[in-house]
Formats: structure tokens, sequence, C-alpha cells
């Protein structure tokens, strides 16, 4: 059953919105696991909350990914507009995602 255009555009902002924040919030963690005379105890605990939030972010990021594909493959129009589009919203899309996963790696070791 097809999803409307307009529904899956808005879905599509409002995940990417919530990618942003939990990114910003995946920040958090990298701060907390800087390694200092007080803050050692949370070492521990921000590498772990850096692999929950790279899981969340990917999990949010296949959600908008399959709302990309709803608005931008299996709509009617192409134009070098929605191409420029589609490719920057994929961009946005992976890029979180993937920069929590290579920071949560390097917190690991």
């Amino acid at each position: 059953m097809p999803v409307d255009s307009s529904y899956a555009e808005e879905a599509l902002a409002t995940l990417l919105t919530v990618e942003s924040l939990l990114f910003a919030t995946f920040g958090i963690a990298i701060g907390l696991s800087a390694a200092t005379q007080v803050r050692r105890s949370l070492v521990p605990l921000a590498k772990r909350l850096a692999f929950v939030g790279a899981i969340v972010l990917t999990l949010i990021a296949i959600t908008a990914g399959l709302e990309w594909w709803q608005s931008f493959i299996t709509g009617d129009h192409l134009s070098v507009e929605i191409v420029a589009l589609a490719i920057g919203s994929a961009a946005g899309l992976v890029a979180p995602p993937g920069f929590a996963w290579l920071i949560a790696r390097a917190l690991a070791r």
C-alpha cells in the first residue's frame, strides 16, 4: 500500500531531526570519556554509552532510509533539484551513524 508522499517527507524530516539530536547526545558520551581524576569511573560507562548510541543512531538511520526511499525513489518526478536533494539527504542519513561507529570503536581501544 503506497504511503502519502507528504507523510513520508514529514517523517523523513522528523527522523533526521531525531538523528541529529541523538548525535549531539553521542557527543556528550565522548566528552564523558575524557579520562581525568574526577571522571575515571565514568569512562567505562561512556564507552558503553557510545556503543548504545551508535546502535540507536543506526536503527534510526535505517528507518529514515526507508522514508528516504519512499520520498525520493518511489516518486514520479525526477529533476536535477530532486536528485541533488536526494543525494544530500542520503549523506545526512549515513554520516552520523558512520561517525558514531568510528568513534565508538576508537573509544573501545
